[in-house]
C-alpha cells in the first residue's frame, strides 16, 4: 500500500513541480481559446474547458500517487502492468468492446467505471519503459550466457507484442516504442556499433518499404488498416505542387489541416502574435486544441509561444538529467532517463509535423494538447521521475546522516585533570556502530 506522508513531498524534485505547473498554466490558456469547435458542439461556453481542467486535474493527482510510491514495489508490478496494456490493446480488436470509430479505426475500449474510453496504446508508452528497463538492468548483471539468451527473447517478445498490437490503428506511435526500445539498450551502452548498424539498416528498409506503400497506392491497391493513410500522408508530403494548389484548402480536403497550420502559423509571425483568444484559424482548424495545438500557440503567442513552450521541454530534461546523474541505482537512471526522452521525441515530432517538416502523425503535444488519456498517461510518465527523484533524495538524505553522525561520534572526548585541570584528549575514539 502506497503511504501518503505529505511531508515526503519536499523530497521530489521541485523543479519537476515548478515545470509541470508550467505546462498546466499554458495548457489553460491555449485550451480555452483552441476550445471553439467543441465549444460550438457542446452548445456551452466553459464546459469544454472544464471537461479538459478536470482531465489535467486527474494527471495531477497520478503524479502526486505515484512519487509516494516506492521504486522496488514499481519495479515488481511494472511486468504486469505492461502486460495488462497489451492485453486491452488487443481488446480494440474485438467488435463490441471497441468504441470511437474515427475514420474506420478503433483505438479505444469501454470500461465500466472508468470516466473516459480507454485508449490502450497511451499507457504502452510508459509500461514498456518500465519492462524493458528490467530487462536490460538483469543482462548488465547477468554474466551467464543461457539466461542471457533468455533475456534477448524477453525483450525481443516484449517489444514486437507492443508493435504489432498497435501499429493497425496508431503506426507513428508503434514506430515510437521501436525508437524507445532501441534508444534504451543505446543509452545502457549495450552492442553500440550493431544499433548503429541496425538504424542505418531499418532507416534504408523504412524507406524502401515506405516507397513501395506509395506506389501501391498510386496503382490503385487498397492497402489495409492505416497504411493506406500512412501512404496517402507520405505521397503528400513528398509531392511537389505550385503554390495556387499547394495553399488551395479545397483543393483536396485530406490536406486542410495542414494547410491550415501553415495559415496558422504565418498568421502569428512576430514576436507577439496576434494575441490571446485573437486566433483566425481556430474555428476552421481541424482538431485546433489537440494534435494542432502547437500552431494555435504560434498563432496567438508568436515568438514569445514558440520559446516558452520549447524552453519547458528543454528544461524538464534538464532537471531528468539532473536525476540521473544523482540516482545511485542503473534500473532508476535508465527508467527516469527513458521516460524524459520519449516525452521530449514526442514533443518534438508533434511541433515538427505542426511545421510540416515530417508527415503528420496524429501525436499530441504532451501536457498541453486536450485529451484525458493522453493526460493521464503523461502523468503517469512524469510521476515515474518524480517517484525516482524521491527515492533518490531520500537515499542521499540518509548518507548525509550518516556520515554526519559519524563525524559526530568521532571526534575525540575531553575530560580534565584533577590537578592541574588542563584539557587532556583521551586516546580513545568512541565510534558509533
Amino acid at each position: 500500500m502506497i503511504k501518503t506522508d505529505l511531508t515526503q513531498v519536499n523530497k521530489t524534485d521541485k523543479g519537476l513541480w515548478i515545470c509541470y505547473g508550467m505546462f498546466l498554466l499554458v495548457s489553460a490558456i491555449v485550451s480555452f481559446s483552441s476550445n471553439s469547435q467543441d465549444v460550438y458542439k457542446a452548445a456551452t461556453f466553459y464546459s469544454p474547458w472544464i471537461s479538459h481542467m478536470t482531465k489535467l486535474l486527474m494527471g495531477l493527482v497520478v503524479i502526486f500517487f505515484m512519487q509516494f510510491m516506492p521504486v522496488r514495489v514499481l519495479r515488481n508490478i511494472s511486468p504486469a502492468l505492461f502486460w495488462i496494456s497489451i492485453f486491452t490493446q488487443i481488446l480494440c480488436f474485438v467488435p463490441g468492446i471497441r468504441v470511437n470509430n474515427i475514420h474506420g479505426v478503433y483505438r479505444t475500449i469501454h470500461v465500466p467505471g472508468f470516466p473516459m474510453d480507454l485508449q490502450p496504446d497511451e499507457y504502452i508508452k510508459f509500461t514498456l519503459i518500465l519492462y524493458l528497463a528490467i530487462i536490460i538492468i538483469d543482462f548488465l548483471h547477468t554474466e551467464d550466457t543461457e539466461r542471457r539468451k533468455n533475456l534477448k527473447i524477453k525483450y525481443a517478445v516484449a517489444t514486437i507484442a507492443a508493435i504489432i498490437t498497435v501499429i493497425p490503428y496508431h503506426t507513428s506511435t508503434a514506430m515510437m516504442y521501436l525508437a524507445t526500445a532501441v534508444m534504451m539498450v543505446f543509452v545502457s551502452g549495450l552492442y553500440t556499433r550493431q544499433i548503429i548498424f541496425g538504424i542505418v539498416a531499418a532507416v534504408i528498409v523504412g524507406a524502401i518499404g515506405v516507397w513501395s506503400l506509395v506506389g501501391l497506392r498510386h496503382a490503385g491497391v487498397q492497402l489495409p488498416w492505416r497504411l493506406a493513410t500512412v501512404a496517402g500522408r507520405v505521397d503528400r508530403f513528398i509531392k511537389d505542387e505550385p503554390d495556387e494548389i499547394k495553399y488551395n484548402i479545397k483543393s483536396d480536403p485530406k490536406t486542410a489541416q495542414l494547410k491550415y497550420c501553415k495559415i496558422s502559423i504565418a498568421n502569428g509571425a512576430g514576436i507577439i502574435g496576434t494575441g490571446p483568444g485573437k486566433s483566425l484559424e481556430r474555428d476552421v482548424l481541424p482538431v485546433a486544441n489537440a494534435d494542432c495545438v502547437f500552431a494555435i500557440i504560434v498563432e496567438e503567442w508568436g515568438w514569445i509561444g514558440i520559446l516558452v513552450t520549447l524552453s519547458l521541454y528543454m528544461f524538464l530534461l534538464n532537471r531528468v538529467g539532473y536525476i540521473v546523474k544523482k540516482s545511485y541505482d542503473d534500473y532508476m537512471s535508465l527508467v527516469a532517463l527513458s521516460c524524459g526522452l520519449f516525452i521530449a521525441l514526442q514533443a518534438l515530432i508533434s511541433i515538427i509535423c505542426v511545421l510540416d517538416i515530417m508527415p503528420a502523425t496524429g501525436q499530441p503535444l504532451p501536457f498541453i494538447s486536450v485529451g484525458g488519456n493522453s493526460a493521464l498517461s503523461m502523468g503517469f510518465g512524469l510521476g515515474t521521475i518524480m517517484c525516482i527523484s524521491k527515492a533518490q533524495r531520500t537515499e542521499l538524505n540518509r548518507i548525509q546522516d550518516i556520515e554526519q553522525t559519524s563525524e559526530e561520534t568521532s571526534r575525540p572526548v575531553i575530560t580534565f585533570d584533577d590537578d592541574n585541570e588542563e584539557e587532556t584528549p583521551q586516546d580513545d575514539i568512541i565510534i558509533e556502530q
